[in-house]
Formats: C-alpha cells, structure tokens, sequence
C-alpha cells in the first residue's frame, strides 16, 4: 500500500500522513482507531500516550524555579528526558510523585502562611505563642547566666516557666486543631482533585458509552425535546425521581446559585440563572439518581486518590449524563456536521449555551462515530485553568497558564465575540483554535460576577471541515500565530510576552524591554 494509498483510506491528505511519519504531527485518538483498523494492527504497539504524557509534564516540572536554579538541572535536554522516560518508566513516575507532594506541601506552607497574615486567630495565636517563649527564653537565661541566684528564687523561675510551656502547649494544640479543621491536606503524594478527574476524562478520551446510551433511554422515555422542556423536566424529577425542584428567591440559597441536598432529595435554583442553564442544572440532579449505579461505579474503579477527586468525578459524569441529555450524540453530531461546526448555530438550535455546544463537541468521541478531535479549555481571567481536554493533540500545561499568545486569553478583550486564532506551535502543529470570553450571572447590582473564558481547537488539517476556516489561508505565515504551550518549557527565542526564563535555553529577561537575551544551548 502506497502513502497516498494509505492516506486516502484514512480519509486524509497524504501531506499530512507525511507530517505524522516523520513526528511533526500528532495521532489523534480517533485517526489511531482507523490507522489500526486499516493496518488490522494491535493499538497497544502503536500508543504512545503514556510516555508523551509523562514527557510533557517532566518537562513543565523541570521548568520550577526549584530545578532551574540549578546549573546541572538546567543542562537537562529533552533528548535526556526522552531517554529517562523509555528507559526508566518507574522512576520517572517516582520523579512526578515526589514533585507533586513537594507541590502539595508548598500549596499548605503558602495557605498558611497566608491565614497566619491576614485571620485575626491566626494572628493572635501567634502573637501570644511569641509573647510565651519570651517569657521563657528570658527566664531560661536568668537560670543559665547567674549561678548563685538563691535556691528558693530558682524554684520560683522554674515554676514560671512550667507554667508558661503548659500555656504555649495549649495554644499550639489550639492552632492545630484549628487547622485540622481547616481541612489542610498533609497526605504525601495527593494529587489536587482537578488534575486527577481531569486525568481520568483524559484515559476515557472523554467518552462515557454506558452514560450516553442512558441518556438515549431517557431521551425516548420521558421525550423532553425542546420546547417547554424546562417544565417537562421539573415534572419528571418530580413524579419519576421524587426530586423537588424550587426557583426561587436568591436571598433563600444564602449567596448560591445552585444548591443540591440528596437527602430529600430537593434542588434549588437561583431565578437569577438563564433557562438553559436552569434545564441543565435540573437534568444534572437527575443524572445524579438515574444513574447513580454507573457513576459509582466508574468512579469506584477510577484512580482517584481522595474524597474530594472522588466527589469531583460524581459531579462531572452527572454533568457529562445532562449534556447527553440535552445534545444527544447522534442528533448533536448530524447537526455539527450540518452547520460545519458553527457553534452558535447549535446553541440556537438545542437552546444551549456557548460552554454547553463547545463541552459537548470535545465528548463525540464514540468509535466509528467521532466528531472533529476537539481540545478545550476553560480559564479565568486570572489564567488559572479550571477545565482542560487536549483531544486535539495540543498539549496544555499542567501546572500555571498557557502561553499568554493563546486567544483564550485575549477573548477577555472583547467580551461576548468569537475569537478565530491559528495557533504554531514549536513542533510545527498548527492549530485552529475558536475562543469566547464569558460571565456567569451575578446575583444583583453591584454584586461580583465570575468572567472566564474558553477555547475550542482541533489540528488544522481538520480546519477545512469548519466554518470558522472561511477565509483562512492555514499556510499563509501573516495568519498563523506562533505560540508554546508555558514560557517556561517554550523554544521560541523571538517572544515579546516572555515572562520567565525558558529551561530549554540559557537566557536573561531584559527588564526595560522585557524580552530575552537568549542563547540555543
């Protein structure tokens, strides 16, 4: 079989095909599916996702000011990386762990420290301890420094200073407390709960079959479509769930948009919430009961290392069950497929929001049924990620912001519009990257409101399948932005918006033009 040959049975341009023979493009998980299918070839020969997973983070790791300081840390390439990783699997695990608990226990030191500063317990305790070991230090140094005192002052001294460890005993054990019941993790090793549901989406590709064909049955059952479809909802949790649905007040869910107590069970709804977001909400809570044996299930046999991941994991499957709900898979695709992906389109026609349509086209990833592979990405307007899926191929950081050249970030300038980016990025993939800064509703006037943003993507050799790609040269180098994923781990020597020293490079950031005087090491 020629490549052109290959190629066209892989429904791909040979140009392409060229790209990933010779690593400047990745497999997507779907192409890997029909590369395996056309070869009749085992899977398990060709994945290389465990290993790119773990080089990618050993590099964002080894990019923490606690390596780079380091000459002999910093003389590391990633051809020294690649080697540790094939070669050694085990200990490149172990290099994670051990970061990951130094992460966890920097996170509590600094959470701290930050509770010491500003809550006035905090402040007095510590006011108090320093005020006791004063007066212990200086009485310990009476006894040390003067010999002949008299037996009988001597005695009074030591009775002081027994008094005084009892009283900063007592305090400390009363700060302890109170952190314990802060809730400080101490547990070696514990992941943060985002990063490890975030990993098991990963494992799953995003797709939950079990979930999707309950939410079919469902569909077919209770026959909720699409016009007043609020009300049908409320009256099947009601008669079918025995799940009392309010919409009420905001001043009777103490500050909270939404509030869910399974022992009654009852859901509250702010009626400050849009509708469609008030209909997801509710086919959540009954993803929750319909189908609480499946996502016990798959989060009892997910790696979950915490209450608090294993509570996260049950929260998103419902969520997962309520998209399936509301933008079944194979109605939802048909119309992607329609509307070349047109996402405001299919908001207005399933009554969906903007977050609803992008997070719902990143899980058709059913096999032989698959939808453009899709990455996305939720931050706020502080950088921080709050939501990630690089099904695109695209690698997102793990730790800090993406690249400040990504227009996740620069949708924040102009609120409510679509942002279309074709993104470059240092191993040559280029992506088609669709993005819109959002704010969720607030509970009144001058009350704070939540702006984040997100961003859909997906390689740009797909780019012709959407409508955002009208237009769009994808080989014309004026269009294509060159970006990295994390200033730390990125190659680009030419960067204005550097704002950290790369480990790949040896550099200095030039404080008046803010840009590096790099050096290719």
């Amino acid at each position: 079989m020629t490549q052109t040959q290959l190629a066209q049975r892989l429904m791909i341009s040979a140009s392409y095909l060229n790209l990933i023979e010779h690593n400047q493009r990745s497999v997507t998980v779907p192409l890997l599916f029909k590369l395996g299918e056309v070869l009749d070839i085992d899977l398990q020969a060709l994945s290389q996702d465990d290993e790119s997973q773990v080089l990618a983070e050993l590099m964002e790791i080894l990019s923490d000011p606690l390596f780079t300081a380091d000459e002999a840390s910093s003389d590391l390439t990633r051809e020294d990386l690649n080697e540790l990783v094939a070669q050694s699997p085990v200990a490149s695990q172990t290099i994670l762990k051990v970061y990951r608990a130094y992460q966890k226990a920097r996170d509590d030191i600094q959470y701290l420290g930050e509770r010491l500063s500003e809550d006035s317990l905090y402040s007095a305790s510590a006011h108090e301890l320093r005020t006791v070991l004063t007066s212990i230090r200086s009485f310990a140094e009476i006894l040390h420094d003067n010999t002949n005192i008299p037996e009988e002052d001597r005695q009074k001294f030591l009775g002081i200073m027994v008094k005084e460890s009892e009283g900063l005993s007592q305090n400390i054990d009363t700060l302890m407390s109170f952190v314990s019941a802060e809730g400080v993790n101490r547990s070696v090793g514990t992941r943060p709960p985002l990063d490890e549901v975030n990993d098991f989406l990963q494992s799953h590709r995003n797709y939950f079959d079990e979930l999707e064909k309950a939410a079919d049955d469902l569909v077919e059952i209770a026959n909720f479509g699409r016009f007043d479809r609020l009300q049908k909802l409320i009256h099947y949790a009601s008669h079918e769930h025995n799940l009392t649905v309010e919409i009420g007040n905001d001043k009777d869910l103490c500050g909270k948009l939404v509030h869910f107590d399974s022992r009654q069970p009852m859901l509250s709804l702010s009626n400050s919430l849009p509708r469609n977001s008030l209909i997801f909400q509710i086919a959540q809570s009954i993803g929750r009961i319909y189908c609480a044996e499946i996502i016990v299930r798959l989060v009892k046999d997910a790696p979950l290392t915490s209450a608090a991941s294993r509570d996260m994991c049950c929260d998103t499957l419902a969520r997962y069950f309520a998209g399936a709900v509301l933008l079944p898979y194979d109605e939802f695709l048909e119309a992607a497929q329609e509307v070349r992906y047109d996402l405001e389109q299919l908001q207005n026609r399933f009554a969906s929001s903007f977050e609803q349509v992008c997070h719902r086209l990143a899980t058709l990833n059913k096999a032989g049924a698959e939808a453009i592979p899709f990455h996305f990405i939720r931050v706020d307007i502080a950088g921080n990620i709050s939501k990630r899926y690089d099904g695109s191929g695209i690698k997102i950081p793990r730790y800090g912001s993406v690249c400040p050249r990504w227009n996740v970030h620069h949708a924040f300038l102009k609120p409510e519009s679509t942002n279309v980016q074709l993104l470059r990025m240092t191993d040559g993939a280029t992506f088609l990257s669709i993005s819109r800064a959002l704010v969720k509703p607030g509970l009144g006037h001058n009350l704070p409101r939540s702006h984040y943003a997100v961003a859909i993507g997906c390689d740009a050799s797909h780019a012709s399948q959407m409508v955002y790609a009208e237009g769009l040269d994808i080989n014309e180098p004026s269009l294509i932005v060159p970006a990295g994923t994390s200033c730390r781990t990125c190659e680009r020597l030419d960067c204005g918006q550097r704002a950290f020293q790369s480990i790949l490079h040896s550099s200095r950031i030039d404080e008046d033009t803010g840009q590096d005087n790099l050096d290719l090491k």
